[in-house]
């Protein structure tokens, strides 16, 4: 494959992963190796945003991104090799300090909903590499895509009255917003890098606020929210090491909009989360790899049939 060759090419927004219906032991290998990652970055935040009073401003829940290089012995690369395929994988994670379910933090009948959005080539480098360990304390994207650019997708019309948005989940682009022409959209034919499709996904994390997305279930602390893989690649391929330090030093972005009960009432709340693993110097393009069809089949199964 040519050099432009897809950082995430698989990746979703729910609590399980690939591979189950085609390859039951490959995903019994990932499902295990994740537990043990080889890299992770956490930071807390307030659920409800930086500005939240009252009893909420004090409230500080825990995202935890997590970087696994995976070994699968018993899946095909595509070519004759004696080499073991390997991938890597990327889980996203909340927690907040009691435990159980979301329905217990924010109320049973309340909406949680969380979009993130992937380049197949993964974010541009300027983009990227514009968020150091200075900025990796905090969960602000300004330091990446600029205040205007923010300040659009928080605007993302992602929370409906009786859940989240089905167009938002699967439509609605955030590279096409004008505001963020020069940190998505510009920074991508600039670099001559053919980035594809910035592809939205999303989930309400609240089944009992009655949302009708596919992708609903009631999020549990600690529990995988998001998944993403690269594609396979050999041990001893030349660009395997890139493979890993552009996975592990990608620009990770989550959008979250919830209701918070205040004093004057139920008010809508959206905060765009980012960080990276590793602040060090991204390289962007992965590895050359071979996928196997088994793969395409899930990955084109998964963007076609579920609503994220």
């Amino acid at each position: 494959m040519d050099e432009n060759q897809l950082i995430y090419p698989f990746y979703l927004v729910g609590n399980d992963f690939f591979w189950k219906p085609s390859d039951p032991e490959a995903y019994d290998l990932t499902k295990a190796a994740v537990l043990n990652p080889n890299a992770t970055r956490s930071i807390s935040f307030n659920p409800y945003g930086e500005n939240a009073d009252g009893n909420l401003s004090d409230v500080s829940w825990t995202w935890r991104v997590n970087v696994t290089d995976i070994a699968l012995p018993g899946v095909e690369m595509g070519h004759e090799t004696d080499a073991i395929p390997r991938l890597i994988a990327t889980t996203h994670d909340f927690s907040w300090p009691d435990g159980g379910n979301i329905s217990s933090q924010i109320g049973e009948d309340v909406p949680f909903c969380v979009k993130s959005g992937h380049f197949w080539s993964g974010f541009a480098r300027n983009v990227t590499n514009a968020f150091t360990e200075d900025d990796a304390s905090s969960t602000s994207c300004i330091p990446a895509l600029g205040a205007a650019c923010v300040s659009a997708i928080l605007d993302d019309d992602m929370l409906e009255d009786d859940g989240c948005s089905l167009r938002s989940m699967g439509m609605d682009r955030w590279d096409r917003l004008p505001q963020c022409s020069r940190s998505l959209d510009y920074a991508e034919w600039a670099e001559g890098v053919d980035r594809g499709t910035l592809i939205p996904h999303g989930g309400d994390f609240n089944n009992k606020s009655g949302s009708n997305l596919s992708s609903n279930w009631e999020l549990t602390s600690g529990q995988m929210f998001m998944y993403e893989q690269t594609g396979l690649y050999e041990t001893g391929a030349d660009e395997a090491d890139r493979a890993w330090k552009n996975a592990s030093r990608a620009l990770q972005i989550v959008l979250m909009q919830t209701y918070a009960e205040t004093e004057e009432g139920r008010q809508k709340t959206s905060q765009l989360l980012c960080t990276r693993v590793d602040t060090g110097e991204y390289e962007g393009r992965a590895a050359a790899v071979s996928v196997s069809l088994g793969m395409v089949v899930v990955a084109t199964v998964l963007v076609m049939g579920l609503v994220m």
